[in-house]
């Protein structure tokens, strides 16, 4: 399933690694997006391949063990690219990174679409609410440094 030259596009990406999610010691695994350089198609011969991986309800400490490494080293034979892994439990407070990866990736697999609807509602709430208080920050900095002058 792998070829010897480097993926070039997040379809290539999605061929790529279909057989990969599907193997039964990733059953775990809910949902898989491209985000960063490939998904804005920005990428170069150099870049990395960044995928954000969520996993479903009830995945335990023990299931998510294993996944990381192993899943890791079959991307990279299958896409013959470094590939970065961001992962996602279900319920997981959010970073700001992991929120703006969600909204912003391209799904290349998805056993369970309605996991990833509601982690993209979630995430963009977030950026929303997160966008509002920078800009109201911004507005009593602005206001402040208005009144010494």
């Amino acid at each position: 399933m792998s070829s010897s030259t480097p993926v070039s596009t997040v379809n290539e990406i999605k061929e790529r690694t279909q057989h990969v999610f599907r193997l039964s010691e990733f059953q775990h695994i809910a949902w898989v997006g491209v985000f960063g350089s490939f998904s804005r198609g920005k990428q170069n011969p150099e870049s990395d391949v960044d995928l954000l991986v969520g996993l479903k309800e009830g995945t335990s400490s023990n299931d998510f063990w294993y996944i990381p490494a192993s899943l890791q080293e079959k991307l990279q034979e299958s896409l013959r690219r470094e590939v970065d892994l961001l992962y996602l439990h279900h319920g997981q407070v959010l970073s700001f990174i992991k929120a703006q990866a969600l909204v912003a990736a391209q799904t290349i697999y998805d056993a369970d679409m309605a996991w990833v609807s509601a982690q993209q509602s979630q995430s963009k709430t977030i950026l929303v609410d997160a966008y509002v208080r920078f800009t109201e920050a911004l507005r009593l900095e602005k206001q402040s440094s208005d009144a010494y002058i």
